[in-house]
């Protein structure tokens, strides 16, 4: 388990700042086994070669981003239609690399679906209607993974909101969450270590959902840790239970301009901790 770990790196426990305010974390649930049990092999990471060109400035709620890396649709990644408009794909190479690597991993471990993506940040980055983040490319709102009732895969054209049922409606459809695909997209965020993910932010009845899910596919103890401090039930804003919101660190290279603050996992790379962070010790519950 983590708190075995070699590196002795302490959590922090703060007040979220930026675009959603103070968060509580739910302690565990207990599992329950409601898919069939896949077999797994030992913790992986995935990695890319490092980061473009691109640059996050100042915070993620005032800041800006320059050459940033547009998103393109692809095989791995559908551009939802009710965003597709605004063209706010633009993020950091980080992020775009992050997005592309995990899209690729699901497709690779469940078979073709594509990453539902919302918004990243404008080109340039600042300020964007709807939002009080998103402003230097560390930001995404990625739809769920969703199947229709005879198992295909579904590309909806806005974000469907999923009842602790696991289930929604899509208009006239009616859409389930698909577990497996969401796992795994989760799954290939909290082990990449070239683009580490700070938060993904989303509700707990989903959080509860993947959390359970994955250990009752006898996902290793370290993976399913992990996720349950990345995965984060924002309190005072939106619920996000029709999409991920994930945010990523800033860069090594960014640290005089890109600006963030903890917590910092203790899996996090020490090329993305800054030297001046302050670590408190872990104290969030568990059960």
């Amino acid at each position: 388990m983590l708190v075995g770990m070699g590196r002795q790196r302490a959590l922090v426990v703060l007040m979220l700042a930026g675009a959603l305010g103070v968060v509580g974390l739910m302690t565990s649930s207990s599992a329950h086994g409601d898919e069939k049990v896949i077999e797994r092999g030992p913790i992986t990471a995935v990695t890319a070669p490092g980061a473009g060109s691109s640059r996050s400035v100042g915070w993620v709620y005032r800041g800006h981003l320059e050459d940033g890396e547009f998103l393109e649709a692809s095989a791995n990644v559908h551009h939802v239609e009710r965003f597709a408009e605004h063209g706010r794909f633009f993020g950091t190479s980080a992020m775009v690399g992050l997005l592309e690597r995990a899209a690729v991993q699901v497709t690779e471990l469940h078979g073709p679906a594509r990453l539902n993506v919302g918004e990243l940040s404008q080109e340039g980055g600042g300020d964007v209607i709807g939002h009080r983040s998103h402003e230097n490319g560390r930001d995404v709102d990625v739809g769920f993974y969703l199947l229709d009732d005879d198992g295909n895969s579904v590309e909806p054209e806005r974000f469907v909101r999923i009842g602790g049922s696991g289930r929604g409606g899509d208009g006239e459809q009616r859409v389930t969450f698909d577990t497996a695909r969401n796992w795994a997209f989760i799954e290939a965020l909290v082990t990449d270590e070239t683009s580490p993910v700070q938060m993904v932010f989303v509700s707990r009845s989903i959080r509860r959902r993947l959390v359970r899910w994955a250990r009752a596919q006898g996902v290793d103890p370290e993976i399913v840790e992990r996720a349950e401090w990345t995965l984060i039930p924002p309190e005072g804003v939106a619920r996000h239970d029709d999409h991920f919101h994930v945010r990523i660190y800033c860069e090594p290279g960014e640290r005089e301009a890109c600006y963030d603050r903890g917590p910092y996992w203790q899996w996090v790379p020490e090329s993305h901790v800054p030297q001046e962070a302050e670590l408190l010790p872990r104290y969030w519950p568990h059960d």
